[in-house]
């Protein structure tokens, strides 16, 4: 396990990803169902989604809620996702519960995602077979690049716009990232409030 902290973002390497990644990437790739973007009807839907800056409308941890290493996966993410939540929020203006919104990406060189930014407050990914690309984010005043690799689990500030280098060549639809956003009140979500999975602040 490694992680690094620079100010408002973390990278973290996790080993529950590496030790369980074949488990994951198969459950996944088998159960997408009407959002399996490698049907043509579906992708054209989806992409045209993610260009407008929507996610699409369901959860993954959901969608996949009947894996055993999917649910440990989803317990990693919470624990990580409330340590980032603590040491950037001081306890005077935190939220007794976080929302949690997450979604697959499974892509092709050709189409990985280009600039683009999320609404809320934090916006991550966990990398599940990230092919050796990077994460550029641009920021007023600052960019740097995420490099990629099995196991990568990124936290930061949703308003950061970031996109997708491919650095080399990989087969069609084998990129799996897990995109996700933390929101602290669902008040104008434009999504059905049963798409979020809550996460109690504990004190």
């Amino acid at each position: 396990m490694q992680s690094a902290m620079d100010n408002d973002y973390s990278i973290h390497i996790s080993d529950y990803i590496i030790d369980n990644q074949a488990e994951l990437e198969s459950y996944a790739l088998l159960n997408f169902g009407e959002y399996d973007v490698r049907q043509p009807a579906i992708r054209k839907r989806l992409f045209t989604s993610y260009r407008r800056g929507y996610t699409p409308a369901y959860n993954a941890f959901t969608l996949f809620k009947d894996s055993p290493v999917w649910l440990g996966l989803l317990s990693e993410l919470c624990t990580r996702i409330l340590e980032f939540y603590k040491s950037q929020i001081i306890d005077a203006d935190r939220s007794s519960t976080l929302f949690l919104k997450a979604w697959v990406n499974l892509s092709s060189p050709e189409n990985v995602l280009g600039w683009h930014k999320h609404d809320g407050l934090f916006h991550g990914y966990l990398a599940i077979s990230p092919q050796g690309t990077l994460t550029q984010f641009s920021g007023e005043h600052r960019q740097f690049l995420v490099k990629n690799k099995v196991g990568t689990v990124y936290l930061g500030p949703a308003g950061l716009a970031h996109r997708v280098v491919v650095e080399q060549t990989f087969g069609e639809f084998q990129r799996l990232t897990i995109g996700f956003d933390i929101l602290d009140t669902l008040a104008d979500t434009t999504h059905p409030t049963n798409l979020y999975i809550p996460i109690p602040v504990a004190g």
